[in-house]
């Protein structure tokens, strides 16, 4: 038996190793520290980004960029059979990482920094005191945005959890006793792309595709104006008098009809997770027949909300805890940096490569 394993797995690494020999030049082999144990593949293969790829992405609109980052992240992979889509946001935030630092990007750098009370004292130190007026000064001007400080992340220092260690899987499964029965309810990990799937289904029911016509002149009014309002706050002359606004009875009509998306919306994504119920297999049902089981008054909102917390906290992909040299403190310190897709994006279209140069001929 051990000698048909061995033979197997002889097998199947020069399969991987035919296959990246013969894979276009371009791509490079990206391999995940969840092993395949949940949406994405032990391996793939990935392309570099495009100008076109975060040109179209700076061009979307605000309620399309998800849309639009799913497409763009799928046409990066070379596998047709591999979808981003059942992908976990952590496993595209690592591919997405381990990406950059293929094509030889091995630091993310500047970074805002957040200021602390270690680099208030700091700050004190060099300035004379707390009770000195520029020293007052300096610290309003940091916690306004006038002053900003960044830092730099070494790629190749990152750690990434031991998913064999940590023994998490994709499904969460809920027991609990009500009224001396036992009712268990298993659920999905959360899927990058679900927010594709509930967006074209929620528009697709007639009450909020047509809410979403009637009420898009208010919600673009209402992001207007909460941004001018943030303005003003921050200090900038702004008028706030010439703002455009709405009667308040379109006002009510658009925080009922917000309210009763939100509503739909939660129990769209409940729906959309559920696995199996006291024992039933309901995976392979559609998101519309799953949302009569969403009603089931067992799935309260203790159960979803424990669900929820538990993959929040699922120990994958990058370990957010690094070490980084504080810029007001000039020592490497320990923090926490929750990687996010959307400045992992910007850093890929603003930064150069650390093994590229340009040379006049």
């Amino acid at each position: 038996m051990s000698e048909e394993i061995n033979k197997q797995q002889i097998s199947d690494a020069l399969a991987e190793t035919k296959k990246d020999q013969t894979m276009p030049d371009g791509y490079v082999a990206i391999e995940l520290s969840t092993k395949g144990k949940f949406g994405a593949p032990a391996k793939f293969h990935m392309r570099n980004f495009r100008t076109e790829d975060l040109i179209g992405l700076s061009l979307a609109e605000d309620d399309k960029v998800q849309l639009k980052v799913v497409s763009m992240l799928q046409d990066l992979i070379y596998e047709k059979d591999v979808k981003i889509g059942d992908f976990h946001e952590k496993e595209v935030i690592e591919a997405i990482v381990r990406l950059y630092r293929k094509f030889n990007q091995t630091k993310l750098r500047e970074i805002p920094w957040t200021l602390t009370e270690e680099d208030k004292k700091a700050i004190a130190i060099e300035m004379g005191g707390e009770d000195n007026p520029q020293y007052k000064a300096r610290i309003n001007a940091i916690e306004r945005g006038e002053e900003k400080a960044f830092f730099d992340i070494d790629l190749n220092q990152l750690k990434f959890y031991d998913v064999d260690k940590t023994k998490v899987t994709g499904t969460a499964r809920v027991t609990k006793i009500i009224d001396g029965k036992e009712f268990t309810v298993e659920y999905s990990y959360p899927k990058y792309g679900d927010a594709v799937l509930l967006r074209n289904f929620m528009y697709n029911v007639t009450e909020f595709k047509e809410g979403e016509k009637r009420f898009r002149a208010i919600r673009e009014n209402v992001k207007f104006r909460q941004r001018m309002e943030q303005e003003w706050e921050d200090g900038k002359s702004v008028d706030l008098t010439r703002l455009p606004r709405f009667s308040e009875q379109d006002m009510d009509a658009f925080r009922e009809y917000e309210e009763r998306k939100a509503r739909f919306a939660t129990k769209c994504v409940k729906a959309l997770h559920l696995k199996t119920i006291d024992g039933k297999d309901i995976s392979s049902l559609s998101l519309e027949q799953k949302i009569e089981y969403a009603d089931d008054p067992r799935l309260d909102h203790q159960t979803f909300a424990q669900v929820n917390k538990a993959y929040d906290e699922m120990k994958i992909g990058i370990d957010e805890n690094i070490k980084a040299l504080d810029p007001y403190t000039h020592k490497v310190v320990d923090i926490v940096y929750p990687f996010r897709l959307f400045s992992l994006l910007q850093a890929l279209r603003d930064n150069k490569p650390d093994g590229t140069t340009i040379s006049f001929i």
